[in-house]
């Protein structure tokens, strides 16, 4: 029996070991689970994960908090979110920066639980509005100072809550065994991950903070501090850094971006960059930081505070910054890497083209947005899109370029990120469905959803109705609305005064709108049935979203009384009937209608059944040999008779000219001074007193189509006047001078020639023969100095038979007058009388 009971507590014992070690794991982890706010806004789950744990001596403690949500989950009546933090852990740290522009600190109370830090948080609910979010804050302080004898409880309770949702982790403490105060730390107050290592925002340097923490718990006094503390490659200082939120801000300075923060005994922090400003040396070539203390006192501590910005993206980056003073060395660094939580903050948000369609319409287009807002989204996150049952899936139309995978399956379109959305940008999938299945009437939702730590969370809904969206309008006469009519023209109107479609009823004299959305919109009559009276008057009809039937229109029309225009042209000299003058007639109401005539043999044109109302006539071509008339005539159409209009339009027949040249008979030069009268064909007198120019040229213009002529009433000085009537002809359209020629012959002459008197003939000279000299026999001797004699002696010589000189003829005189013409009686009695005068001459020589 004692055996059995010994065992049995054995059992005991060891059950209660493993349940309390159950317990005590259960316990360290985060206690999370949806909670639903209600049908219209979908659930939410709010999780926390604290770190590091255990919580060493003057540790950094970091709680990271995630929210997400279905589209429109987060509301502002939820109220704020509560982050309970056990007060015996806390030694200092900014409870006020949350690292994160999705949620916004509200305020602390450390009053109202004696053993608990409150701290209230708001998250922003316009991020959630009608998408999907996951969001994360974080709150990072450090620790108290525990040694071996601490009265800190082992078990250290973190707990959040929100809208009733509550979540808890319990972490355990390792004190300190031994060692020396702590003296310099580098904080970094912003992010951790569950390794430790800070998170840079590789955007905004507000959330990259730094603090170099000098006499952490003021028991210690130091002399000649400086600390050192160079920046690793691909960090900046930001040399205009944003304040920290929960420092009094009195004095804003800063040193190249550094600033001073100094704690006080209640453990409040004020900025004093001021005091210390002249001891701040930054190089910002080398990124190099230097801050000199002469003397800090023993209940003195002092934060150096800056601000990094990424620069240049690495895997990992480590900052070390070295505390020497006159008694202590002491180095502290920070591991750190770009911020890739993949549940930063995060949303997914859909899209639809149409929110109402009508039967025309075969395709609606989808849209889901994946935004990275201030983290990473990695390869691997998924989400769904189930379609309605009257949907059908077609295609993908953008997978933002290999971005997403769409895989569908019996209407569920499951979507897998494949690369990763860098913070601060999105990415959108675009894809087809057939919607034909829907009846009119039926309003088909869809939503998307998003997998976030194994829960799924709708994003917001999207609707599209199916409505009729079909407008008829019946055209019909006024007197029997039994009769339709065809060709009446209109236009559609919407709200604003936009013209949307233009259109004309058909043979059945209907027009038909079809896929009309939602709206107000007018019909206006452009052109009205022929023969019948515009009615511009608009026709005004509404559709609306539940509009299912087809909306029916009337509208009627008065017939027309129909007008006649007779035009009648004519010689505008003449009054002759004039054939193929060509007009056109436009309506000054609708330019577009436009007749067009040309006048028949009898000169007259006839425009019938013209609709009442204004209209220009103009001539476009004249009648062959006349001028174009630029007249215009206005007429106007009644709308109360029936009335023929008579219009008589004349026109000018067009002109030419005549080109007179006088020319010499015989050497065809032109001649001045020659005068003319030109006279019709049958004698009427035109113009008198036309006289050659220097060219010998009349020109006369403006002349009727006609037969003229020319008669020469004075011919040039020293010719014969001609008479003889010079015919010509003016055609009718020539443009063209006629040409024509007058030649006329000179007048002869009286040339006297007088008789040439007999010449003697005269006898060629005799040359006597030269002797030689008396001495000839005396032959000279030559030189005896062998030169030739010095004078020479010229010896006439006979003269040859060649040298007799010829007998001369007499030269014949030639009158250069011209000599008289055959035929010209004038001519021959002048010379008769002079051949008389010569043979009287010569007898009487003859007789002396």
């Amino acid at each position: 029996m004692k055996k059995f009971v010994y065992v049995l507590a054995i059992i005991l014992m060891v059950s209660g070991v493993f349940m309390g070690m159950i317990t005590k794991a259960d316990t360290a982890k985060p206690q999370t689970k949806a909670t639903s706010v209600g049908a219209s806004t979908g659930k939410f789950t709010l999780s926390m994960k604290v770190h590091d744990n255990p919580i060493v001596s003057s540790g950094k403690v970091t709680m990271d908090f995630t929210l997400d949500a279905s589209a429109d989950a987060i509301v502002d009546s939820n109220g704020l979110i509560e982050v309970s933090i056990p007060k015996e852990i806390y030694s200092t740290g900014n409870l006020t920066d949350l690292n994160s522009d999705s949620f916004t600190y509200d305020h602390t109370d450390k009053t109202t639980d004696p053993d608990r830090i409150l701290v209230y948080v708001k998250p922003d609910a316009s991020f959630n509005v009608g998408q999907a979010w996951s969001a994360s804050f974080s709150i990072s302080f450090q620790a108290v100072l525990m040694r071996a004898n601490t009265t800190v409880a082992a078990d250290q309770i973190f707990k959040a809550s929100y809208a009733g949702q509550d979540v808890s982790q319990t972490l355990q403490i390792q004190p300190q065994q031994n060692g020396t105060p702590t003296l310099f730390e580098k904080w970094w107050h912003s992010s951790v991950d569950s390794d430790g290592i800070c998170l840079l925002n590789p955007v905004e340097s507000q959330y990259n903070t730094f603090q170099l923490a000098l006499n952490i718990y003021k028991d210690v006094e130091i002399n000649n501090v400086t600390i050192v503390d160079e920046m690793p490659d691909g960090l900046e200082v930001d040399p205009n850094p944003a304040l920290t939120t929960g420092v009094d801000a009195t004095d804003k300075i800063s040193v190249d971006g550094i600033r001073i923060i100094k704690y006080d005994a209640n453990g409040d922090r004020t900025y004093v960059t001021s005091q210390y400003a002249s001891d701040i040396k930054f190089d910002a070539k080398t990124q190099k930081l230097t801050v000199h203390f002469d003397h800090i006192a023993k209940d003195e501590m002092l934060l150096i505070e800056y601000k990094v910005s990424v620069a240049h993206v690495y895997d990992t980056y480590v900052n070390t910054a070295t505390m020497t003073s006159d008694e202590y060395t002491k180095t502290s660094s920070d591991t750190l890497r770009i911020d890739g939580n993949a549940n930063f903050n995060k949303v997914l948000k859909k899209t639809v083209d149409k929110n109402i369609i009508t039967t025309n319409d075969k395709n609606l287009q989808y849209s889901l947005t994946l935004n990275a807002i201030t983290g990473t989204i990695k390869a691997g996150q998924t989400f769904s899109d189930t379609l309605d049952s009257r949907l059908s899936y077609k295609n993908a139309v953008d997978d933002a370029d290999g971005t997403f995978d769409i895989q569908e399956k019996n209407n569920v379109l499951t979507i897998t990120v494949n690369k990763d959305i860098p913070i601060g940008e999105g990415r959108t999938v675009v894809f087809n469905v057939d919607p034909t299945g829907l009846a009119i009437g039926d309003t088909v939702p869809n939503t998307s959803s998003i997998s976030l730590h194994g829960e799924n969370y709708d994003s917001n809904i999207v609707n599209t109705k199916k409505i009729s969206g079909e407008v008829v309008l019946n055209k019909v006469d006024k007197a029997d609305p039994t009769k339709v009519l065809e060709g009446a023209k209109f236009k559609l109107l919407d709200s604003t005064g936009k013209t949307l479609y233009t259109g004309a009823t058909n043979t059945a004299g209907k027009l038909a709108l079809h896929g009309m959305a939602p709206g107000s919109y007018q019909l206006v009559e452009t052109q009205a049935p022929d023969g019948y009276q515009l009615d511009a008057t608009p026709i005004p009809f509404s559709v609306a979203a539940n509009t299912y039937q087809t909306i029916a229109l009337t509208a009627a029309n008065e017939k027309l009384i129909r007008g006649t225009l007779v035009i009648h042209k004519v010689d505008a000299e003449t009054g002759s009937k004039l054939a193929g003058a060509s007009f056109e007639l436009v309506s000054k109401d609708d330019p577009s209608n436009i007749k067009k005539g040309t006048t028949d043999e009898d000169g007259n044109l006839t425009f019938g059944s013209l609709i009442p109302g204004k209209y220009t006539l103009t001539e476009t071509i004249a009648p062959t040999g006349y001028l174009l008339s630029n007249v215009t005539k206005d007429v106007e159409i009644s709308a109360t008779e029936s009335k023929e209009i008579q219009l008589t339009i004349t026109n000018k027949a067009s002109t030419g000219g005549v080109v007179l040249t006088k020319r010499d008979k015989d050497t065809n030069e032109v001649l001045q001074g020659a005068t003319f009268t030109l006279q019709s064909s049958d004698g009427l007198v035109i113009k008198t007193g036309l006289t050659t120019d220097e060219l010998g040229q009349i020109t006369v213009t403006n002349l009727l189509p006609g037969e003229y002529q020319f008669i020469e009433t004075s011919a040039p000085d020293g010719y014969v006047l001609d008479s003889d009537p010079i015919s010509f002809q003016i055609m009718f359209g020539d443009e063209a001078n006629v040409q024509v020629e007058k030649l006329n012959q000179k007048k002869a002459k009286i040339i006297i020639v007088p008789p040439t008197p007999p010449v003697d003939p005269v006898d060629p000279p005799v040359i006597p023969p030269v002797n030689p000299p008396a001495d000839a026999g005396n032959t000279p001797k030559s030189p005896t100095n062998g030169n030739e004699p010095k004078t020479s002696i010229n010896v006439p010589i006979a003269p040859t038979k060649n040298d007799v000189p010829k007998e001369v003829a007499p030269t014949k005189v030639v009158s250069q007058q011209t000599l008289p013409h055959t035929g010209d009686s004038t001519s021959e009695n002048i010379v008769l009388v002079a051949s008389g005068l010569l043979l009287c001459l010569y007898a009487f020589r003859k007789k002396r």
